[in-house]
């Protein structure tokens, strides 16, 4: 059973930075994170923070597309939830006098 695990686990990352990568793609600037409330049939929960100026529909349908495109690669379920807002700015640059 644990050889399963293990299995399950590094399919499930590989997944994941698949996704990532395909959405940095998509949309450079992106911040992807988990989200706090996992659901019980997802594999994935993400946050995605699409640059300032991204239609939001368009982000969210292209997020769709990808998460579908890597689920059906790899066999995992992925929840995908766009925000606009450069979330990533801000937290970078928390401890720099200039921003």
């Amino acid at each position: 059973m644990s050889r399963e695990v293990s299995v399950q686990a590094e399919k499930l990352a590989k997944a994941a930075i698949l996704f990532c990568q395909k959405t940095y793609q998509a949309f450079p600037g992106s911040l992807i994170e988990p989200i706090d409330q996992h659901y019980s049939d997802e594999d994935l929960t993400l946050e995605i923070y699409v640059p300032e100026g991204t239609d939001i529909r368009q982000a969210s349908d292209e997020l769709l597309r990808i998460a579908l495109e890597v689920e059906d690669q790899y066999g995992v379920i992925i929840l995908t939830r766009a925000v606009r807002g450069d979330k990533g700015a801000a937290n970078h640059g928390a401890g720099d006098p200039e921003t």
